[in-house]
Formats: structure tokens, C-alpha cells, sequence
């Protein structure tokens, strides 16, 4: 994608799809792979007078932790997740999901106590 069109699609999810304003925090989500379109998001919010924050994910780490979850890492919510869903004002997921051959699905019994544990913050 080229400069040009990371800027009007970085524009398009501020101004169109979260509306962001002058003081809004807003929390992103990502994957390493959105790296450009993340700075583009990032210099658009300061512009518009607003504090982003980026929490990124690395590659394998959802494979990872699908594979080897245990009960204390199901049962664990991260303190600046939650905080940043009870406090900012927005919440933007860039999807840019790494292509792993050797994807792991996580347990079923898992997945759903998972679900349950992070249910209150969706």
C-alpha cells in the first residue's frame, strides 16, 4: 500500500469509524506486520489533538500461547488491557494476522474458560 493510501485509510478509521477528537485516548491493537499503517494512525491522532496508545503482538505469540496455556495464563487478564477498555475513549484492532504454517488451535475447554475470563472486558 502506498503512502498516499495509508494516509487516506488512516483518516478514513479516525475521522469516519471512531470520530477521534481533541483529548480522546485511543488504544490500538495490532500485529507488527501494520507497522506502517500504526504510524500513520499514531501522527493522525496527535494531529487531531488526541493520545494513542499501540499494544503490538509478535509473531507465534498467539500460536504460542494457544499450545502451551496453562490455567494461571487462562485466568490472566492484563491490567493495561483492562484499563485501557474501561478508560479510553476508542478502541481500534488492526487485523494484520501472521501467515503460520504451524498454527495451534487452543483446547476447546480452554478456549471457552478463556472466553469467560475476558468476557467482561469485550
Amino acid at each position: 500500500m502506498t503512502g498516499l493510501a495509508l494516509r487516506r485509510y488512516s483518516d478514513l478509521l479516525l475521522d469516519y469509524s471512531l470520530q477521534i477528537r481533541a483529548d480522546d485516548h485511543v488504544f490500538i491493537q495490532s500485529t507488527t506486520l501494520a507497522e506502517p499503517l500504526l504510524e500513520m494512525l499514531y501522527a493522525g491522532i496527535m494531529m487531531r489533538g488526541g493520545v494513542p496508545e499501540i499494544n503490538m503482538s509478535v509473531k507465534s505469540q498467539e500460536s504460542n500461547f494457544n499450545r502451551y496455556a496453562h490455567p494461571s495464563s487462562i485466568a490472566w487478564l492484563n491490567p493495561t488491557y483492562v484499563r485501557a477498555m474501561e478508560t479510553f475513549d476508542a478502541y481500534l484492532c488492526v487485523r494484520a494476522p501472521f501467515l503460520e504454517t504451524e498454527f495451534h488451535p487452543m483446547d476447546p475447554v480452554l478456549l471457552a474458560q478463556r472466553r469467560n475470563i475476558l468476557a467482561p472486558t469485550q
